[in-house]
């Protein structure tokens, strides 16, 4: 099963967060819940997508890659879209431009409440 993968780690372009797009055994992803779970290191395939000169978009092939569990925020089964013009496309837009967090130290995540 494909699948879009988003780590709770800096990316290399230094954002927060990065995606990867894998390709594990996994039949359903309430298998592949049972593994991450299960596991504290997990084994997959990875791919980049790279849109050639003409346009046509093309699967690089990656090769293995071992997953820390603990950094996973975020799966889901990729879905592939024709159409790169959808704007709710979270993997292909530019997630850096949205919203006020333009970049730096990431914030806490739930606040602390002070004395009431």
């Amino acid at each position: 099963m494909r699948l879009l993968i988003t780590m709770n780690m800096a990316s290399a372009q230094g954002f927060a967060v990065h995606q990867i797009t894998v390709d594990h055994p996994a039949e359903t992803l309430e298998d592949f819940l049972e593994e991450i779970n299960d596991f504290e290191f997990i084994m997959a395939h990875q791919y980049y997508r790279v849109k050639q000169p003409d346009g046509e978009v093309v699967w690089k092939d990656r090769g293995g890659i071992i997953i820390n569990t603990a950094h996973i925020g975020k799966v889901q089964r990729f879905i592939e879209f024709e159409n790169r013009d959808n704007s709710y496309d979270e993997s292909y837009g530019h997630p850096e431009t949205i919203g006020s967090h333009s970049g730096g130290p990431r914030t806490e995540i739930r606040k602390r409440r002070g004395v009431l």
